[in-house]
């Protein structure tokens, strides 16, 4: 399953571009989903340099293989609730109060999904995929966001922010 995640996964245009920024910036970079680690970790292996991957701070689900199954667990489940967030398993809000603990001021968000939805509310500035649920979300609540399509325009605001 990972080699397939590796072989069909994409990267979005401008990821490693805006990776490099943050590191460059010496912003950390937090790499918040509702996805499973290990798809995760794979597809960043095989698509992104090591350097940079080293810069990436992934949080997301974990997934137990067994003959069993697959059992899924929610590592940011407990801090998220703390949080206040009661919809997510793995609450964005959390990574961004991580990277206020570890001093970041300016928080630049990036999403497309229902997850996202509390990154939206706790960013400084948001960037939202044009036509995504978040972007629809943002424009009906009244968050700001700025739409993309790829992540070269964000990496541009992290050189420049």
């Amino acid at each position: 399953m990972l080699a397939f995640a590796v072989r069909e996964a994409k990267l979005r245009d401008g990821f490693v571009e805006l990776v490099a920024a943050a590191k460059e910036r010496g912003a950390p970079f937090y790499l918040a989903s509702g996805g499973l680690r290990q798809y995760i970790d794979a597809v960043l292996e095989a698509h992104v340099p090591a350097g940079l991957r080293a810069w990436i701070r992934v949080r997301a689900n974990e997934a137990a293989f067994s003959e069993a199954g697959m059992k899924v667990s929610f590592p940011g489940d407990e801090a998220s609730r703390a949080a206040g967030c009661v919809e997510c398993g793995s609450c964005k809000r959390v990574s961004v109060a991580e990277a206020r603990s570890q001093g970041a001021k300016y928080v630049i968000g990036l999403g497309d999904g229902f997850a996202d939805r509390c990154l939206a509310r706790f960013a400084e500035k948001m960037f939202a995929r044009e036509g995504s649920f978040l972007h629809r979300w943002c424009g009906e609540n009244g968050v700001a966001c700025a739409p993309f399509t790829t992540f070269y325009e964000a990496a541009e605001t992290v050189r420049g922010t």
